[in-house]
This record gives structure tokens, sequence and C-alpha cells, in this order.
């Protein structure tokens, strides 16, 4: 019993032994295996271009249907498809009888209208008779007016009514006199100087005035002389008219007075004359008439203005009535022409667009291109019928040319207006054009779970044709001399960036700050330095069981060092 379990014992660490070794055998073929995949690379300085890539087609920037806008039969084709044109070359002409007779007409028909306002508002035309007519009816009014004023006699100032020398019911005559009105608080002397007397005095001279009896002297001074000599009982005389400074309670219109001025060198001047209002007004009738009314009495105090006399005469007052209605008939008559006028100047305007609209449709039987560029669809024949609206030709343009490519969202922020691009064609192998981002789309599209935003870039290529495939690959950013590895070196946990550095041999995990990467490196801003060995793919990606043995590279990684754990 006792050599059984010996010998099971035995049995036991036999097999045991063999598939250790089995196992140790399985591992290390693996882990040389392993080895013999490893790339590494070291850290090096190299100048990394930071770009963007995209496909796309090559695109017009402009492209225009080209339609008539009249209806018409082509009479003349005047380009064929391929041919580059200009902006405004014909390129068809259409026929189209209706449409030049009506512009035709409406030319006739804004010369006729143009005509008839000038007829209207020139020098001998209805208008200006109208403000004639109107004119001369103000004229008449205005006579007829102040004629009708005359039958009614108001006093021109205020004062004392003298005299009243018509009565109710007396036929008047115009300039017949009708009252007399004078200023009793104002007085002066209407006296008279004999000849030999005449050149003692001056105007201004101070003088006595002496009314005679017990009324007293009051004073005044000499304001005018007259220069034309009248004959009286003393000879030749010369009016004197004197001013009375303060004439007093006492002094009365008509009394006779004596003048003395006392002259400097003791002489004196004596001369007579007669106390007189200062204003004195005889009112006279300005049109004939019968007296209707007289409604003052002489000896009345009237203000200026107070009506004194009213005359009838219906003559007078038919004329006023009937250049009252020729007046306001001048005046509707003319509102009615300035009316017509207006009325006359829309229909010119009117005209004048039927005229612009007409002959513009006539411009339109010659079909021209919109833009500078090739055209590129054209298929009328002479006597073809087109339709105004229909699509007779397509014009795009020759240059630039674009290619839209679409970009990731990740990458898009990378990319603004202006970056240069290289694009490659398809059909151009050996060639690269240059060219220019002019416009990144604000809205991107998804396909396929991945947002893509569409970027513009123009380009000048005379020997690419529309629709040809292309690459363009933007430049975003380039730097010069920087550490950097391969990008699959790079591994990334979360935020964190690591490499797997070969250090004595060994494969050591190493964080590291990564900087600008593109498709192939990736900058090492820090953790690394030049000449480092990293892992690319191999050692670092082995993930086999190695059946609780740690394997460590040797420096030269021509072997394996496999210990236990």
């Amino acid at each position: 019993m006792k050599k059984f379990a010996t010998w099971l014992l035995i049995t036991v660490l036999v097999v045991g032994a063999g598939y250790l070794i089995w196992r140790f055998r399985e591992a290390r073929t693996a882990f040389r295996e392993a080895v013999r995949n490893t790339v590494t690379a070291s850290v090096e300085r190299r100048d990394l271009d930071v770009i963007v890539t995209g496909k796309g087609t090559v695109q017009t920037k402009a492209k225009r249907a080209v339609r008539p806008g009249v209806a018409g039969t082509v009479s003349q084709v005047l380009v064929r498809e391929g041919d580059v044109v200009s902006a405004g070359a014909p390129l068809i002409v259409l026929d189209n009888d209706s449409i030049r007779y009506q512009a035709d007409q409406a030319r006739l028909d804004l010369a006729l209208a143009e005509q008839t306002l000038t007829n209207m508002t020139g020098p001998a035309g209805v208008l200006a008779k109208a403000e004639l007519a109107l004119r001369q009816a103000e004229l008449d009014l205005s006579s007829a007016r102040e004629r009708l004023d005359g039958l009614t006699i108001e006093s021109p100032i205020t004062g004392d009514l003298w005299a009243v020398h018509v009565k109710k019911g007396d036929s008047v005559m115009a300039g017949q006199p009708i009252a007399t009105v004078a200023d009793a608080t104002s007085f002066s002397v209407d006296a008279r100087v004999r000849q030999a007397d005449l050149r003692k005095l001056q105007i201004g001279h101070r003088v006595n005035i002496k009314p005679g009896g017990d009324i007293k002297t009051v004073y005044g001074k000499i304001e005018e002389i007259g220069s034309e000599g009248i004959p009286g009982s003393r000879g030749i005389e010369f009016p004197v008219k004197v001013s009375i400074d303060d004439p007093g309670k006492d002094i009365r219109s008509g009394m006779s007075v004596q003048v003395d001025c006392h002259l400097r060198n003791g002489a004196l001047v004596s001369m007579t004359g007669t106390i007189v209002p200062k204003d004195r007004r005889d009112i006279e009738a300005t049109v004939a008439g019968t007296v209707e009314e007289v409604l003052v009495a002489e000896g009345s105090l009237v203000e200026a203005g107070r009506l004194l006399v009213t005359l009838e005469n219906s003559s007078v007052t038919v004329a006023y009535d009937q250049a009252l209605t020729a007046y306001e008939s001048a005046k509707q008559a003319l509102a009615t022409c300035e009316n017509d006028i207006e009325v006359q100047r829309l229909r010119v305007e009117q005209a004048r667009v039927n005229a612009e609209d007409r002959a513009n449709a006539v411009a339109k039987l010659r079909v021209n291109s919109p833009i500078d560029g090739k055209v590129v669809s054209l298929s009328l024949e002479p006597g073809d019928e087109v339709t105004a609206n229909e699509t007779v030709a397509e014009v795009v343009s020759v240059l630039p040319l674009t290619v839209v490519i679409p970009v990731d969202e990740l990458d898009v922020t990378n990319v603004t207006i202006g970056q240069t691009a290289k694009i490659e064609v398809d059909a151009v192998p050996g060639r690269v054009f240059e060219g220019t981002v002019t416009k990144i789309a604000h809205e991107g599209r998804v396909q396929q779970g991945i947002t893509n935003f569409d970027v513009t870039i123009e380009m000048e290529a005379e020997d690419v044709r529309l629709g040809m495939s292309a690459t363009a690959t933007i430049s975003v950013s380039s730097k010069k001399g920087v550490l950097s590895v391969p990008i699959e070196a790079v591994i990334w946990e979360q935020d964190q960036a690591y490499v797997n550095k070969v250090e004595d041999g060994r494969v050591v995990q190493s964080r590291v700050k990564v900087g600008v990467q593109n498709d192939l490196y990736a900058e090492i801003a820090s953790g690394l330095d030049e000449g480092d060995e990293v892992v690319v793919s191999g050692l670092s990606n082995y993930g086999g069981d190695l059946g609780g043995f740690r394997m460590f590279a040797p420096r030269g990684g021509s072997g394996a060092q496999i210990r236990p754990r």
C-alpha cells in the first residue's frame, strides 16, 4: 500500500513537470514570435504639417440657365456648345412681329401724350389762358369792390362833422361833396406876409398870435412859407402856415388873428391870418347814386371810420355780383385745368413706362449670356419655337472652378477662409493645383452617424473639366523641427496620452504630452527625449496568455528572458 502511494506520487510529479515544461515552451515560442513582429521607432525631430483631406468633384462657381423672357421663333443661333462667351454676348436671336408692333405703337402713344402735355402747359396753352383769365377776373373784382365800397361813405378821421351837403333822396355824381369833417383839437393859422417882408421870415421863427378882444395871446412858429404870391389889399402877399403850440380853450376855427414875428435885430413883421383846423377833410362821392340815408347830423363828433351816408346804385351792386361770379368761375376753370394737366402728366408717365416695357421686350428677342463663361447646353435650330420661360441654353463660369469636400466636425474648426489647399485631379495625374478656401458651411450634414461640413475651395485650372473627381488637401498648420513619434505609438486613456518606451531592454509605459498631430506623426511636447525608442507595434499589443511568466525583451531585441512572477 505504501509502495503504491509512492509510485502514484512519482507519477503525478512527472506528469505535472511535463505539463509545466510544455507550457513554458509554448509561452516562449509565442513571446519570441511577438518579439520578432515588434516594430519600434526612435523619437526624432521633423517638420509636422497638419492637414485636412477630402474628396469631391470639380464644379463651376456659377451656372445660369438662359431663358429669353419672351416667346418667339429662332431666327439665328450665334454660338455652339463649348463656345466661351462674355456677359452680354448674344447667343440666339428671336423673331416676334407682335412684340415689335406693340413697341412701335407704345413709342407713338408716348410722343402723342408728351405733345398734348406741351400744348396744355406751353405759352399759348390752356394753362396760360386760364391763368390770364383769373388775373383779369381778379382785377375786375377789385374794381367792382372799390365801386361797391363807394356806396358807403365813412369819416376818414376823428373830428367834428362841420357840414353835410346832401339829404335823403338826393342824386349825387362822382366827385360831388358829401360832407366836411375837421379835427377840432388841433389848429393852425393861415397867414399872409407882404412881399417886402418875405425875405425877413424863416421857417422856425417864433411868433405871437393875437386873436383880439380879451382872448389871451398864444404862441407858435412858422412851418411853411409859400413860394407863389397872391394879389391882396396890401399888394402881393405870400401864404404862411403857422402852427400853434397850445390853442387853449378859447381858440376857435375861423377867428381872425394878428401874427407878430419879433426878429433878432429888433424889427417886427406883422401878418394877418385866420384860425383853421390842422386836419380838415372834404368828403366826396366816388360813385354816382341816390342818397339812401344820412346817418349823422351836422355838428356831431364822429370817429374815424364812422358811417356817414349810404348811397344806392343797383348797377354797381349787380356789377360786383357779376365780377364775383366771374372770378369764382375763373378760379374753378384754373383748378380744372391744373387737374387736367396732372392727369395728362400721369398719362405721359404711364405711356413712358409702357414704352420702356415694350422696348425691353424687343431687346429680349436678342438672348444674351448672363455671365462670362462657357456654353454647355444649346440645342436650338433656326425655325424652332420657344416660350418665354423655356431654358434655351446653359452657361457656366469657366474660372474659377470649385471643389466641395466634406470635412469632419472634429476637423472643421481648424479650417478658416483664406487657407491654401493643394488639389489633385484624378484625370490629370502628376499635377497639383493651388486652391483657396472660400466658404465653410454653417450647417453640417449627417451621414451614417458622422457629421460633415461642406468646405468650398476655389481653383484656377484651365485643363480641368467639370465633374472630374479631385482630392483636396488643406494645410491647417505647420511646425518645424519638433520631437515626434509615429501616431500608432501613442496610446490614449481618456484624456491622457502614453507611449511604450524601450528602456534597458524592458518595455515601460511613459506618460507624454501630445502637441499637434497629423495622420502619420504626433508631436511630443514633453515626456520623451530625442533618440528614445518607443514601441509602434508588436510586444506592446501582445495579449496572449503567458502562463504566469513575465517577459523582458533584451537590449537589441534578439531574444527574451522569461522569469516567473
